[in-house]
């Protein structure tokens, strides 16, 4: 459970047969399932076929929805597709063919160009992302510019294959100034037949330059049956319950769903929830006891959970205060419908402004985990 004393499990050694059983869920380079972004794929399609795809683009929407998974799908297709129409030749009477023409952007598993950038081997695909720093165990916070240089050099060759060359910068949001300099003169002269896909979860950040020399893309988060699909596939006993629970709190992206899922987030909303019934007149033995857990060694992630579930509760009875609507799911219980009534909008905005700050400086600052846990109960102390 999330507050109680336990030892993590050995992570599953990734093989061929666990890729093979995940396989809506495998990493993004060797997925060949991407589902809930049609749409968008058979615009590309068409701008494919008639060579009228654009030199960059970015591809943004929140984290956890498929977008790099789709980013990966669109590679493999113009590499492939690129030595398809490289190998045709011309027509019987000397005539140039016509591209060849496809339903969707799907490569198969066992085609060459899948498994050579499925491995990181395929000479013709470049992946620029944030390094891992492997003194303090986790990736850099920025995208820095050294990574960035890499890309004119590669988009300038000539592909290995005599087709497209394919870039993807993941988390291009990141980049310090320095490397979306670097990016901008890329961008100012694109070559041919090179493709540069900008991978971004707040494309706000980016510079207005770089927008406006890329083709933007928003995708959206998953329908519920989507994303009921893709967790399925890799828990198969989930609830239907449990599935809207973390559908809500995920916001349909099923990379959140997974990693609630990963860091007990379905045992945090029972644990909170256990501790909210006390309100307004706090259990603080009970509290100061669960925050004595999360302070242990080994809860990063639980606590991660404990802020995301917390943060999601209020903001969902700042949503229901505002629109005047029905508490659901997990949410409509006769404790929480009470503090919906209890505190007025622009109280719960002071509340939901709070919580969030609170576990804003409990993170930037390093501050005791102790106090992360049980500051977020004092933020409704109004």
């Amino acid at each position: 459970m999330l507050f109680d004393d336990f030892e993590d499990d050995e992570p599953e050694e990734k093989t061929s047969a666990t890729i093979e059983r995940r396989e809506g869920l495998a990493p993004p380079r060797e997925s060949a399932l991407c589902l809930g972004h049609e749409k968008i794929e058979q615009d590309l399609l068409a701008q494919i076929e008639q060579d009228r795809l654009p030199h960059a683009m970015i591809f943004a929407g929140p984290e956890g929805i498929g977008k790099s998974t789709f980013a990966f799908r669109l590679a493999r297709f113009m590499l492939a597709r690129g030595m398809e129409n490289a190998d045709a030749g011309p027509g019987l009477f000397g005539e140039a063919l016509p591209p060849v023409k496809a339903a969707d952007l799907n490569i198969a598993p066992d085609h060459p160009d899948f498994r050579k950038l499925a491995s990181g081997a395929h000479p013709d695909f470049l992946l620029v992302e944030r390094q891992f720093d492997e003194k303090k165990q986790k990736f850099k916070g920025v995208l820095d510019v050294e990574q960035v240089r890499r890309i004119a050099p590669f988009m300038t060759r000539t592909a290995a294959q005599g087709g497209w060359r394919v870039v993807i910068v993941d988390d291009a949001d990141t980049m310090n100034r320095n490397a979306a300099n670097a990016l901008l003169k890329i961008l100012e002269e694109p070559p041919a037949h090179a493709l540069l896909i900008l991978i971004a979860h707040r494309p706000g950040a980016l510079l207005p330059t770089i927008r406006s020399r890329s083709r933007f893309i928003s995708f959206d988060p998953l329908p519920l049956d989507i994303f009921t699909r893709l967790l399925r596939a890799d828990h198969p006993d989930l609830t239907t319950a449990d599935i809207s629970t973390l559908y809500a709190i995920a916001d349909g992206s099923v990379g959140q769903g997974l990693r609630l899922l990963t860091e007990g987030g379905l045992e945090a909303v029972h644990k909170i929830m256990g501790m909210l019934h006390s309100w307004p007149q706090w259990d603080w033995p009970q509290i100061h006891t669960h925050a004595e857990v999360m302070a242990r060694a080994g809860q990063d992630e639980n606590l991660q959970s404990f802020r995301d579930v917390m943060l999601w509760i209020v903001q969902s009875l700042l949503r229901a205060k505002a629109r005047g609507g029905a508490l659901a799911g997990p949410l409509d219980n006769d404790v929480l419908n009470r503090m919906m009534a209890h505190y007025s909008l622009p109280q719960w905005m002071a509340i939901a402004d709070a919580l969030q700050s609170h576990f804003d400086t409990a993170q930037f600052a390093n501050l005791d985990r102790r106090h992360a846990v049980m500051g977020a109960f004092s933020a409704f102390s109004l």
